[in-house]
């Protein structure tokens, strides 16, 4: 899964000294890291940071809030946190085919539906195009015969 944490400076000032954590207890961090560090951010910008976690199990998971500590220009220190994050359903792959199947018999009743609701109108216009020129009947020489 990839992890994107964008760093937002909304401040009329620079931020400096910027340090990122965050975490997600139980997965691993494949690619990157989980903390970042930006010696500036100045005001009214923002930097982003991505790494790629990889669950070791099948389940429900849940991150905590990502925490920024900065300086601001007099050497103050501030904390701010993200907001809460969204918890992470993840299935191993029988689990997915399960869940999702073929549909095999939905795509056949789909295609029986469609057929009738073209087929049918299709088939009854070949029909009137073939016996009618401009609305009147084409005379046809063979049905006369049988008629009379």
């Amino acid at each position: 899964m990839i992890v994107t944490l964008t760093v937002f400076n909304v401040g009329s000032e620079s931020a400096f000294d910027v340090h990122l954590t965050d975490l997600w207890p139980e997965l691993d961090i494949t690619i990157g890291t989980d903390t970042a560090k930006w010696d500036r951010i100045p005001a009214g910008s923002n930097f982003t940071h991505t790494y790629i976690i990889v669950p070791d199990r099948s389940g429900d998971f849940k991150g905590r809030r990502a925490v920024v500590q900065y300086s601001d220009a007099k050497g103050v220190i501030h904390e701010t946190a993200s907001n809460e994050p969204y918890g992470i359903r993840v299935y191993e792959l029988n689990e997915v085919d399960k869940r999702g199947g073929s549909r095999l018999s939905e795509w056949v009743g789909f295609f029986l539906l469609v057929l009738i609701v073209v087929g049918l109108p299709a088939a009854r216009y070949t029909q009137i195009k073939n016996n009618y020129v401009g609305g009147v009947a084409i005379d046809d020489p063979v049905k006369k015969k049988k008629n009379q």
